[in-house]
């Protein structure tokens, strides 16, 4: 799926706990046939999300599966642009989960953890 970066993905080092652990979502919404995805942090210790940390407008999708295809589309982009030292651990597409059947073709969302391979870094 092709995509604009409408803001440039940017992890920033207060995203990671004290063990290496980054909690990420990933929340879409379509404005006609686009898809506006944006990235942010959530700390799971009672601050909840977090600032949003990148964003794209997607291509023009309203086949069905869209949301589950643009989840996706964005979980690679963030992959992509990972710093050497951090890795994938997790990875959940929410559509599913989050939305009924109606609301699927309009809404989309996400969950990763990322792992920094040395702690210490964090």
């Amino acid at each position: 799926m092709n995509y604009e970066v409408e803001q440039p993905f940017a992890l920033p080092d207060s995203a990671f706990d004290e063990t290496g652990v980054a909690h990420l979502v990933i929340r879409g919404g379509r404005y006609g046939g686009q898809w506006n995805v944006a990235v942010q942090v959530f700390r799971p210790k009672g601050a909840g999300v977090g600032e949003i940390i990148g964003s794209v407008w997607t291509e023009g999708a309203t086949h069905p599966g869209a949301s589950d295809d643009v989840i996706e589309a964005t979980r690679q982009w963030i992959v992509a642009q990972l710093p050497a030292d951090t890795t994938e651990g997790y990875y959940k597409c929410l559509n599913r989960d989050t939305y009924g059947p109606d609301e699927r073709d309009f809404f989309a969302g996400g969950r990763m953890i990322l792992l920094r391979t040395d702690p210490r870094n964090a």
